[in-house]
């Protein structure tokens, strides 16, 4: 293990990572990934990752989703704005952790409070990526309708303007009826369970 990770190279390191992904249901991986993603890990420091670090996080996210968000929510708790400013690289991760329902509102309260820091409005952006989630086709989620709408009540229902909008353009993407496509990938893993999302 030392020779694939603490001592090789990074492309070896990203290598190994990737292939790791696909492993999801190895108890080997998920042993790996588990300490990888434990306080103190090597993936644990989600604000201070270098870029392969970022990669492998990406890379072994699908061995553990869960414990994965669980890591990101940790690192970022206590996190002030020029922290959260500098982990937009998780958000495309997040859009992608934010598949599983129980996920859902997890994934996007970090999206918001990443947004909100950063105070950008890419598309690919963590504020261009929420309202993506909100699609009725292509939103790579599989959270209910019904959650959705909650969470979405609940952006039109702050007091912070920049929510507001977030929620103003989340509202346009509920009600968009035709013409869908995606500026996102539906990647994650070897899970052929993941699915564009209703």
């Amino acid at each position: 293990m030392k020779a694939l990770v603490a001592d090789a190279p990074p492309r070896l390191r990203r290598s190994f990572s990737r292939r790791l992904g696909y492993l999801d249901g190895s108890k080997e991986a998920q042993s790996i990934v588990r300490a990888w993603l434990a306080p103190g890990g090597m993936l644990a420091d989600t604000p201070n990752l270098g870029e392969d670090e970022r990669a492998m996080l990406a890379n072994v996210a699908p061995v553990m989703s869960d414990e994965t968000l669980a890591a990101i929510e940790h690192a970022l708790k206590e996190a002030d704005e020029p922290t959260l400013a500098k982990t937009t690289h998780v958000a495309r991760l997040l859009r992608s952790l934010a598949y599983e329902p129980e996920q859902f509102e997890r994934a996007v309260a970090i999206l918001i409070k990443i947004a909100l820091a950063a105070k950008d409005d890419d598309e690919n952006g963590a504020a261009g990526i929420v309202p993506s989630l909100f699609y009725i086709v292509l939103s790579g989620t599989h959270a209910p309708i019904a959650m959705r709408l909650k969470v979405l009540e609940g952006f039109l229902k702050s007091d912070e303007p920049e929510l507001q909008a977030v929620g103003f353009k989340s509202l346009d993407a509920v009600l968009k009826t035709d013409h869908f496509s995606s500026a996102h990938g539906f990647e994650f893993g070897a899970r052929s369970d993941l699915a564009p999302g209703a």
